[in-house]
């Protein structure tokens, strides 16, 4: 019943363009954050190297979109691979008076129980592109750089 007065109140709304909007955007810029930053589903080489790739090509996507900007690559260096978080748990036991307590991984079908995969720390990103003449053109690159990853602008170097 309240979901039926609620929809009646957006109907009667004057800005119901508005706020559908805000709503839309909203929405696309989730997906795109959680697309953009999402981990690789295993640990290998392989898919650490296609998570690479992925976040390079996509940083690739949004800066030749730029005004100005041609012939763009990029360059993610990482600290190491991912890191996944293991479920844990404690058995405490007691013989004879003495309580010991033993901590293993937590299986289930075999497999170790991931809790989360946290990812690689960025040590740098290289830029380079043409087209770069324009200070102002380098500074919306590092900006844009700096926004998507989420690290710090002197981690950022940008080349024509």
């Amino acid at each position: 019943m309240a979901i039926k007065q609620a929809i009646s109140k957006l109907k009667n709304t004057k800005n119901i363009e508005l706020i559908i909007a805000v709503i839309l955007c909203l929405v696309i810029v989730v997906l795109f954050a959680s697309n953009f930053l999402s981990l690789p589903s295993s640990s290998s080489g392989q898919s650490f190297d296609s998570y690479t790739m992925g976040l390079e090509d996509k940083l690739k996507q949004v800066i030749s979109a730029m005004d100005g900007v041609n012939g763009v690559e990029v360059a993610i260096s990482f600290k190491s691979g991912t890191e996944k978080v293991y479920a844990f748990e404690t058995i405490v036991k007691t013989s004879g008076g003495v309580t010991t307590e033993e901590t293993q991984i937590v299986t289930s079908q075999g497999q170790p129980v991931v809790l989360k995969e946290l990812a690689p720390d960025i040590l740098g990103v290289v830029v380079v592109a043409s087209g770069l003449e324009d200070v102002g053109v380098r500074l919306r690159i590092v900006q844009a750089v700096v926004t998507l990853l989420g690290i710090d602008g002197s981690k950022v170097q940008v080349f024509s």
